[in-house]
């Protein structure tokens, strides 16, 4: 239970906006991609047991707090381990539980040692140049302080989380104000842990037991807020559950972390924007994450607490494809179109053959793509004396934000085919009576064929009426389409393929009332 506690009187300022505008932010309304991860669970180089603050130099560097093992460690951007420093205790350089870890414009690193109720600076190198604070309450003391800042000045803001109140020091760690109380109302708090402080200097307080986003002035004087409070905590956009990290952007954007296993962005007034994770301990995934920083590309490097690791997240990357394509055909009235192509990083492609002379026809079909792929692509087109080919593709990425690219490729040369149509001579293959009337005994007779060809029926537009392959030198058409049904009155094609030589015999049937 907390002790000597009470609600402060509130001094009320008016404070007029005029012509606040919403930030441009990074991520649109989609959250970034997941780029990396580093990290298990030890005590050797890259591992962490339990890492806390997280913090980025102008260099991209990445420094971590492993809290549990008293020590921090520095790594490039990509995760690559550089170099550490510390260990348990209460000398210079040593550390007892630490949590927050901030790095000011010229790479000095400061770390928040939490038990030992105290500040250390270091050199980006670790060396240990100073240190501040005792434990109490008075001016520049602290109590299980967590969260650290620093702005563009160099000056040093701390959540004091235990005594409830922000401090702010100079660079070298003289006391120069303070605000807080414990609290539900403006300005209040229960158990600040952290802070980040945007371009302009403002300060963003997240105020864990109040479920809450405060937002302050440098000197202190309150804005705004945003979340739930004491009593009202949740799971929806914009609610919390123990807010823990903070962190903001180049535009001014807000990232927060809490225990609903997520990062949630806002704008700087405290607009939803969007939101990414789950509990897991998959790729995007977390438990508990905890501390959060921005380096100056964008890139958000997010201490997974409970998974004992860092993951970086980022701008996601746009689909590229490189195709080419080659092709081979058959008779009619099959071709075969083998396109080959490369695809990065993995999509779903919607392959469109279109046949560009009349009657057209298309054929669509949909696969998934990995690096390299080819397929066999084996449409059936409609009969006519030229066949010229395109491939029109539409390619999805399957990462998340989805990208569309769309293009149509033409092979160069663009191949043909031109089926080869013998007309028999008359007296050898008879068609008749051609024209014929639609009555109860109309019919058409293919008379002299041979047995297994196979005689198509079309209309003029390409559409399939009748398919049949008879077995004797004489076929008899009804005038009855595939389904049954007697035909419209017009005018037909019809296609005689010979089986035993490939040879085609084309013609027109005329049918009338």
């Amino acid at each position: 239970m907390r002790e000597n506690k009470h609600i402060t009187d509130l001094i009320i300022i008016l404070i007029i906006f005029i012509a606040l505008s919403e930030s441009n932010h990074l991520y649109a309304d989609s959250p970034p991609c997941f780029i990396t991860k580093w990290g298990s669970v030890g005590t050797d180089n890259s591992q962490f047991t339990l890492p806390a603050g997280v913090a980025v130099d102008s260099s991209g560097d990445v420094y971590v707090v492993d809290d549990m093992n008293y020590r921090i460690q520095e790594f490039s951007s990509a995760g690559v381990y550089i170099t550490q420093w510390g260990n348990q205790g209460t000398g210079d350089g040593q550390f007892t539980l630490p949590t927050g870890i901030a790095v000011d414009g010229s790479g000095n690193v400061y770390v928040v040692d939490q038990f030992n109720h105290r500040i250390q600076e270091f050199t980006s190198a670790g060396a240990y140049i100073t240190q501040w604070g005792t434990r109490g309450s008075g001016n520049g003391q602290f109590v299980y302080h967590e969260g650290i800042a620093i702005d563009s000045s160099g000056n040093v803001y701390v959540a004091d989380t235990g005594n409830d109140r922000i401090e702010e020091f100079t660079s070298a760690g003289v006391y120069m104000a303070q605000w807080g109380g414990f609290g539900t109302g403006d300005g209040q708090f229960i158990e600040p842990v952290a802070l980040a402080i945007d371009g302009s200097g403002n300060v963003y307080v997240a105020d864990n037991s109040n479920n809450r986003i405060e937002e302050f002035t440098s000197a202190g004087v309150y804005l705004t807020q945003w979340g739930g409070s004491f009593n009202n905590s949740g799971s929806g956009p914009g609610q919390f559950i123990g807010p823990a990290g903070i962190a903001t952007d180049s535009s001014g954007n807000v990232y927060v972390t809490d225990l609903n296993d997520r990062v949630q962005e806002f704008t700087s007034t405290g607009v939803y924007i969007t939101q990414w994770g789950t509990m897991g301990a998959g790729n995007g995934q977390f438990v508990n994450p905890y501390g959060i920083a921005i380096d100056s590309n964008g890139n958000i490097y997010v201490a997974d607490t409970e998974n004992n690791r860092i993951e970086e997240f980022g701008v996601c990357p746009s689909p590229t494809m490189t195709p080419t394509a080659t092709q081979s055909f058959t008779v009619t009235p099959t071709f075969t179109a083998t396109m080959t192509h490369t695809v990065t990083p993995t999509f779903t492609i919607t392959y469109t053959i279109t046949q560009t002379s009349t009657p057209s026809v298309t054929e669509t079909f949909t696969a998934t793509e990995t690096d390299t792929s080819t397929h066999t692509l084996t449409p059936t087109l409609s009969f006519t004396p030229s066949i010229t080919v395109t491939f029109i593709c539409s390619v999805t990425s399957t990462i998340t934000p989805t990208y569309t690219v769309a293009f149509t490729l033409t092979p160069s040369p663009i191949p043909t085919m031109t089926p080869t149509i013998i007309v028999y001579p008359q007296g050898e293959v008879e068609v008749y009576p051609n024209p014929t009337t639609i009555s109860i005994d109309g019919h058409i007779k293919f008379a002299g064929i041979q047995e297994d060809s196979e005689i198509f029926i079309y209309t003029l537009s390409g559409e399939s009426v009748l398919y049949d392959s008879p077995q004797s030198h004489v076929f008899i058409w009804n005038l009855k389409n595939n389904r049954g049904n007697v035909v419209s009155p017009g005018v037909y094609y019809y296609l005689i393929k010979f089986n035993d030589d490939g040879k085609l015999l084309k013609g027109k049937i005329f049918i009338t009332k």
